[in-house]
């Protein structure tokens, strides 16, 4: 049920605009995925231009950009924008600056205005390092900076639904593939995009996890759905908890990288490393019950992303549920 309804057209605002996940949500806001839009507001740090869209750049950490962005008030906001992990475990101040003040003055700036759909892209670094399987009730136990600070816009977050000032919706995507090359800046993880580009290349790549170790991966345009889905959702419908595990594929790296190999047909020639890391099993139920989407298997995620790099893909790709 879509609960976005103006007469006179919706007035978004979305941070992170320019960004890999940014471009892929506002594309579909203007294919119509919320309905009629009146005016769109779009943020960034980086300069960029919009042919319709109002472009606001600058950090939303400053309160000037805030105002430009929220002006009398928006019907939804997609707070997609942050320091990646990487970038705020190195510089500390900033990360802090970013990813919680910042956005915990956005948050206060938005619902002084009116009661929007807030709709935020925390992330599964919120979880730390859990040791059995994951599920929604999984506690909050972030091992680092970002996503300490994460969960807590989380839980800001929940208390301004909880208060009526708010419409809020926390989603956690998992490892995003395949972020372009010049896209990797900050993120400690870039290496699983790298492994489809390496594929594509057919030259090496050297891999600093184990090769039985296991991640959670997502194709971009499954998330991008997922975060549209996440506006649109009727408020009456929603649980009192309303931050869900996006459904990842659990993915085996050697297993990952087979397919890889199948699907392009060339040899890629990975070495492994130490690390355990180990992403433990997944329960995809509340929030595939709630409607979010899933690639599906490693080879229906495979296929995805790949489609998307070689660009013939549209805006939403085939939906595979799992």
């Amino acid at each position: 049920m879509n609960a976005l309804k103006q007469a006179d057209g919706l007035q978004v605002a979305v941070t992170g605009a320019a960004g890999f996940i940014g471009r892929a949500v506002v594309q579909r806001i203007m294919r119509g995925a919320l309905g009629r839009v009146a005016e769109l507001r779009l943020n960034d740090v980086q300069p960029f231009e919009h042919s319709t869209a109002a472009v606001v750049t600058g950090s939303y950490a400053d309160e000037s950009v805030r105002r430009a962005l929220l002006g009398e008030g928006v019907d939804v906001l997609f707070h997609l924008a942050s320091l990646p992990g990487g970038a705020a475990e190195r510089d500390p101040v900033l990360g802090r600056q970013v990813n919680l003040d910042g956005s915990l003055a956005l948050l206060d700036g938005v619902a002084a205005k009116n009661k929007p759909v807030v709709v935020y892209a925390s992330t599964i670094a919120v979880l730390g390092a859990p040791s059995g399987p994951v599920d929604d009730r999984t506690p909050l136990r972030p091992t680092g900076g970002y996503g300490t600070h994460k969960a807590m816009v989380e839980l800001y977050l929940a208390d301004l639904t909880r208060r009526g000032l708010i419409d809020g919706r926390t989603v956690r995507p998992a490892g995003i593939v395949a972020r372009p090359r010049d896209a990797y800046a900050g993120f400690a993880t870039a290496w699983m995009s790298d492994l489809f580009h390496a594929a594509l290349d057919g030259r090496d790549i050297a891999v600093p996890v184990k090769s039985d170790a296991h991640a959670w991966l997502q194709s971009l345009d499954i998330l991008a759905d997922n975060l549209i889905h996440a506006a649109r959702m009727s408020e009456i419908d929603l649980p009192r908890h309303r931050a869900w595990n996006l459904p990842a594929t659990v993915v085996r790296i050697a297993t990952l990288v087979e397919a890889l190999e199948r699907h392009t047909g060339t040899r890629l020639r990975a070495t492994y490393g130490d690390s355990p890391m180990d992403h433990p099993p997944l329960d995809l139920s509340a929030a595939l019950s709630q409607g979010f989407l899933s690639d599906g298997d490693t080879d229906a995620l495979v296929r995805r992303v790949l489609a998307r790099i070689k660009g013939a893909t549209g805006a939403t790709g085939t939906v595979v549920n799992q």
